[in-house]
C-alpha cells in the first residue's frame, strides 16, 4: 500500500511501500495432500473390509437359512477389487509429481526460515532448486552440499519409485 508523507520537502512526493514481513500460506499444498493421502487411503480401507467379509455383505459365509451368493454378488466384489487396484494404480502414477511439488513448496519455506545459525551455502541452495531429489546425477554431483531437506527428498523419490 502506497502513503503520502507530509514530511517530505515541498513539491516532493515520498512514497513509502509497506510490505507484509509473513510469508502466505498456501492451501494448494494441504489440498494436494489430502486429495493424495484420500487415494492411498480409500484403497486400503477396501482392502482390509474385503479381507474380512464382502462390501455389502455381512460375511463370506454361506449361513444356512439365509440368502445365497449369487453370480452379481461376485462380480460386485469384483468390481471392488478393481476400483481398489485402479486407485492404487493411479496413487503410484502420481507418487513421484505430487511428491515433488510437495517438496518444491517445502524447498522454498526451508530456505527462507534458516535460523541464523544455519544457513544454507549456495551449492545446498542450487540442488534444491534444481530440484535435485529426483535427479540422480545432480544428486550425486551435490553429495557433498546436501541439505537435510534433498536428502529427506531424494529418499521419498526413491520410496515413491519403488512403489
Amino acid at each position: 500500500m502506497a502513503t503520502a508523507t507530509p514530511s517530505a520537502p515541498k513539491g516532493v512526493l515520498l512514497v513509502v511501500i509497506k510490505a507484509k514481513s509473513s510469508l502466505r500460506y498456501r492451501w494448494r499444498s494441504v489440498w494436494l495432500s489430502v486429495f493424495y493421502l484420500l487415494l492411498l487411503v480409500i484403497p486400503w480401507v477396501i482392502t482390509c473390509v474385503m479381507m474380512f467379509r464382502p462390501v455389502q455383505k455381512p460375511s463370506y459365509d454361506n449361513v444356512p437359512g439365509t440368502t445365497r451368493y449369487t453370480d452379481d454378488d461376485a462380480q460386485d466384489m469384483q468390481r471392488w477389487l478393481d476400483a481398489a487396484q485402479v486407485m492404487n494404480t493411479v496413487a503410484t502414477v502420481l507418487a513421484l509429481p505430487v511428491l515433488s511439488s510437495l517438496l518444491a513448496q517445502a524447498a522454498v519455506r526451508y530456505t527462507q526460515r534458516q535460523s541464523n545459525g544455519k544457513t544454507l551455502n549456495l551449492g545446498q541452495l542450487f540442488a534444491l532448486a534444481d530440484r535435485g531429489w529426483a535427479d540422480l546425477p545432480l544428486l550425486m554431483s551435490s553429495a557433498r552440499a546436501a541439505s537435510p531437506l534433498l536428502l529427506f527428498g531424494a529418499l521419498l523419490s526413491l520410496v515413491g519409485e519403488s512403489a
